[in-house]
């Protein structure tokens, strides 16, 4: 059986503190993978030694935790069948008062700490090979801004390409970023050590194609009047974003209109806006891409 696995959990903590980690399974087809939990097992070693249970926490999902109380650098070695699958460092500090002494700005406990996120990235998407990102507020329950280390949130990416997006950042903002190769449907999870946070749904599309199709009325008065242009890639999805090379000429008398002004809405939809001057007439709107007609151009427009 055919299977991809990932690790995800915290590489800094308190002691005393619980944390835990992700062993995450996807099988050939990008489906939960089924493994028997017996399978793996997991070293922990440094200036103390821990053999945790690992358990099944959903399908495809299995975990384990740990709560250390000795000071120092450990390793996490995670095997299956006997064959190590992953090696990770792990920080434990004593309290956040050391890691301040020690240089480290942040928290060594995320346990009272709440997020909230922001941003196209999370919201809506983008488009393929290009940046697409979305911000993280880290706060107490109280409301007080935390500290804590970008590598205690990890962001996961998942549908016909599976990214793990960068997070950077401090002073309790962050910023999530990632690039997608291939154009789809993607699901966005957001994990606080390990602990799933925040769910959402976003497109990934290509750029926009001939297919992009215009709406507007064919029948209209004479002065201000406007259609848009609603983009889509090649593979048939809506764009959600902007930054297209639409343009457009229109047959007919070329004192019977003003010339057209394309407004982008940054979201995958553009607007032609111009005046109609002559009543009784026959306007023809052609719209290209790139220099290349629609394949519903051209608007046929009747006064």
């Amino acid at each position: 059986m055919s299977i991809r696995a990932s690790l995800q959990g915290p590489q800094q903590m308190g002691t005393h503190h619980r944390a835990k980690w992700l062993i995450r399974v996807t099988d050939a087809n990008g489906g939960p993978g089924k493994i028997n939990p017996d399978q793996w097992n997991v070293t922990i070693s440094g200036p103390s030694s821990h053999n945790p249970k690992i358990a099944l926490a959903e399908p495809g999902s299995y975990s384990f935790e740990l709560s250390p109380t000795a000071v120092g650098h450990y390793t996490i070695d995670v095997f299956r069948l006997g064959k190590r699958v992953f090696t990770e460092p792990l920080e434990v500090l004593s309290n956040y008062v050391e890691s301040q002494a020690l240089g480290n700005p942040y928290l060594s406990s995320t346990e009272d700490v709440v997020l909230s996120m922001e941003g196209k990235g999370l919201e809506i998407g983008g488009k393929i090979n290009e940046p697409i990102s979305f911000t993280i507020y880290s706060r107490f329950s109280s409301g007080k801004p935390a500290n804590i280390s970008p590598g205690d949130i990890t962001v996961w990416v998942r549908g016909p390409s599976e990214i793990q997006a960068n997070v950077s950042g401090g002073g309790a903002v962050y910023v999530a970023e990632y690039k997608a190769s291939r154009s789809g449907k993607y699901t966005v999870k957001v994990y606080l050590n390990g602990k799933e946070i925040k769910s959402s749904h976003v497109v990934v599309t290509g750029k926009a194609s001939i297919n992009s199709r215009i709406e507007g009325q064919m029948r209209t008065s004479t002065g201000p009047y406007s259609f848009d242009i609603i983009g889509i890639d090649e593979n048939g999805l809506h764009l959600v974003s902007g930054n297209e090379n639409f343009s457009v000429a229109i047959t007919g008398n070329e004192d019977s209109f003003t010339q057209p002004t394309i407004k982008d809405h940054k979201n995958g939809k553009f607007t032609v806006q111009l005046n109609l001057k002559d009543s009784g007439a026959a306007y023809e709107f052609h719209v290209m891409l790139n220099d290349i007609p629609l394949s519903n151009s051209p608007l046929v427009v009747h006064t």
